[in-house]
């Protein structure tokens, strides 16, 4: 009886590794989250000041970085990102 439990055990944690195993952090996305989160703090500093050329360009790039770096996620449903983006602060 024993060993029949200690089999189902084992069996059992097997499928609850294996599913864990599939949650793994896409890189991409974490790259996507990073560009976003740059973007918003270079943005962030010229709020309520008057902007230069040379600081709109700066942002334009950063922005420019971003789009590409969440150009397949643009579709992405809601609770799906969060998981990705738990993933990501998970793995830092």
């Amino acid at each position: 009886m024993f060993q029949k439990d200690m089999k189902a055990t084992i069996i059992l944690l097997l499928f609850i590794i294996s599913g864990c195993a599939n949650e793994r952090k896409d890189v991409q996305f974490c790259k996507c989250l990073e560009a976003g989160h740059n973007l918003n703090k270079k943005t962030a500093e010229y709020m309520g000041k008057s902007v230069t050329q040379e600081q709109k360009g700066e942002a334009m790039a950063l922005k420019g970085i971003k789009e590409r770096a969440c150009e397949n996620y643009k579709t992405t449903a809601g609770p799906e990102m969060r998981k990705k983006m738990k993933l990501c602060f998970e793995s830092k």
